[in-house]
């Protein structure tokens, strides 16, 4: 990490989170995040959600795949 630089950071207890998410809730959200900095902006504290707009949008450019026939 570095002054100016992007980064997305995500602050959890490994002994403390769980995953939620299962075939029937595959969106379902992890317990035990503490808190989500996205762009050095606190997005998620405490499983409540501060600023939605802190990211953007990262665009392809490529072709994702390449299929060949």
């Amino acid at each position: 990490l570095r002054v100016g630089m992007d980064a997305d950071l995500v602050v959890f207890d490994i002994h403390g989170i769980t995953d939620k998410a299962d075939f029937g809730l595959p969106d379902a959200s992890p317990e035990g995040i503490d808190y989500v900095f996205i762009n050095g902006k606190l997005a998620l504290a405490k499983g409540e959600v501060i600023d939605t707009r802190a990211g953007k949008a990262i665009r392809c450019t490529k072709p994702v795949y390449d299929y060949q026939i």
